[in-house]
């Protein structure tokens, strides 16, 4: 089973109350609250979404965050991938899900390859909507570049 961070977990519940707020700022300590998470923890989990371009922040009065782009338009394999490699590079992680690594086994590879691309058929406003279709997806239906799973980036 392939599994998430805690904090990538955590970061995805923060962009899916961000994006039912709509338009509106949601301020970190309502997130932190509304989630159960610590202010520290939030505070910092929001910061690495900024980072990667995922929310948009706004300081002051009415401040706090918002999402970069429509739910829509953020898919559920861009997401994770940012977010792992994001997570993994600060917590020194030996193997974030959205890289690859010489080190690896080639059949590892493949199975990260196969896991962004089933999260890729999916976005944000899929999980707002538990909107599940499952679609299958073979293993010999693509050939994988052995070494060369990158994720594309969200901001550009």
């Amino acid at each position: 089973m392939m599994r998430l961070t805690k904090a990538t977990h955590d970061q995805i519940k923060i962009l899916l109350r961000v994006a039912r707020a709509g338009s509106t700022s949601v301020a970190t300590p309502t997130l932190a609250n509304d989630l159960g998470l610590a202010l520290p923890n939030a505070q910092k989990l929001v910061n690495r979404l900024v980072h990667s371009k995922l929310l948009r922040a706004k300081r002051g009065a009415g401040g706090g965050v918002t999402l970069a782009r429509s739910a829509n338009e953020l898919s559920l394999g861009t997401v994770v991938g940012l977010l792992e490699a994001a997570n993994a590079a600060l917590e020194a992680c030996d193997w974030p899900v959205a890289t690859s690594r010489r080190q690896t086994s080639n059949i590892l590879d493949e199975a990260l390859a196969l896991f962004i691309e089933v999260l890729d058929q999916h976005t944000l406003a899929d999980l707002m909507n538990d909107k599940f279709e499952p679609k299958r997806v073979s293993a010999r239906r693509r050939k994988v570049s052995r070494g060369k799973l990158r994720v594309s980036g969200v901001g550009a």
